[in-house]
């Protein structure tokens, strides 16, 4: 570790003086939006979590979790999960320094981020069902059942991108969040939501043994950072810069044009005669339908995204 820091120590010193403090407040500025963003949910969850919801707003409001947590996951997926800034992924990455040394300061920030999700993944597991009558135990367990599963999930993740094999328990994963939605919505129109309280206010056992879980799951994660493929992590850090840019000028059109260029980059096209009969509108939209037809999943997100708005609207958002 110590021959890290002196490599870091010498990157900042030879070719990142000027920009220290460019970094330094955008961290900083990024840290403070985030932490009153997360207070004022919390501050406005708790109080509306008092009340009792129906069954019906009580299940669309798991299914959206559950929605949301799926989508935490693919996130983390598709983008990595472990990243590094750029001026590490070139120099330290492809060292001979310990692979685990010169990410960890990265699985640290992506461990807090799953942290802080974890938590407002319990507070609003509490909002759309209810405070139980001992509200600070419901609390506590909320929290630590939404803190194991995305620190769980988060570390799936990173076994995921050093292992294939784990790939696959990421989509079940994945697949099985997308199940508990549905699940929710039909338990939420049944008579009774002792099945939807009984997830907000787990059982002392159930929450420790999702903890130890967790705590499991981490630990492979951190003995598989060794084995992570340089290669994963360039593309990683070349998505996050990616990411980051577009954050910066507000232009999130240029990640539609990145993922269709790093996706169709070394693929080979099959060609279609052009219609001679179309007609001239037909003609202009024959390509938007060609990519249509090449990758027809992306239809179908955006069909499913469209009913987000009525889950929220049921859950009383």
């Amino acid at each position: 570790m110590s021959g890290v820091r002196d490599a870091r120590a010498y990157l900042r010193a030879h070719g990142r003086t000027s920009a220290d403090w460019t970094d330094r407040y955008t961290r900083a500025a990024a840290a403070l939006f985030a932490a009153a963003l997360l207070g004022g949910t919390v501050d406005a969850a708790l109080p509306s979590a008092a009340r009792d919801a129906d069954p019906a707003q009580a299940g669309a409001g798991l299914a959206l979790l559950a929605l949301a947590y799926a989508g935490f996951l693919t996130l983390a997926r598709r983008l990595g999960p472990v990243a590094l800034p750029p001026a590490d992924a070139r120099w330290l990455l492809l060292s001979p320094l310990p692979r685990r040394g010169v990410l960890a300061r990265s699985a640290t920030v992506l461990l807090l981020i799953a942290v802080a999700g974890g938590a407002a993944l319990g507070v609003a597991l509490l909002a759309v069902l209810g405070l139980p009558g001992h509200a600070p135990a419901a609390l506590l367990g909320a929290v630590l059942l939404g803190v194991a599963a995305t620190t769980g999930g988060t570390a799936t993740a990173v076994l995921a991108q050093a292992s294939p094999p784990w790939d696959v328990w990421l989509q079940t994963l994945i697949a099985g969040s997308v199940l508990a939605a549905v699940v929710a919505l039909v338990l939420g129109h049944a008579p009774g939501r002792g099945p939807l309280t009984a997830v907000a206010d787990p059982p002392p056992p159930l929450a420790l043994a999702a903890a130890c879980a967790a705590a499991l799951l981490l630990r492979l994660a951190w003995r598989a950072l060794d084995r992570v493929p340089a290669r994963s992590i360039l593309d990683a850090s070349t998505r996050a810069g990616h990411v980051a840019a577009a954050a910066a000028v507000l232009d999130p059109d240029a990640l539609t044009s990145i993922a269709e260029e790093a996706h169709w980059r070394g693929r080979a096209l099959r060609s279609r005669p052009w219609p001679v009969r179309a007609t001239r509108a037909a003609a202009i939209a024959w390509t938007d339908w060609r990519r249509l037809a090449r990758r027809p999943g992306r239809l179908g997100v955006l069909l499913a995204s469209a009913a987000l708005t009525a889950l929220a609207v049921a859950a009383g958002a």
